[in-house]
């Protein structure tokens, strides 16, 4: 479960990097904002 969290936290530490584009992590940023 924490490899999960691990997993999770990068991911929106990415998010954050690509906010503002339209690029596919914007999509995963939202699907994991769904998540929490």
């Amino acid at each position: 479960e924490r490899a999960l969290y691990d997993t999770v936290e990068r991911t929106l530490l990415n998010c954050l990097r690509f906010e503002r584009s339209r690029y596919d992590e914007t999509q995963d940023c939202d699907l994991v904002r769904g998540l929490l």
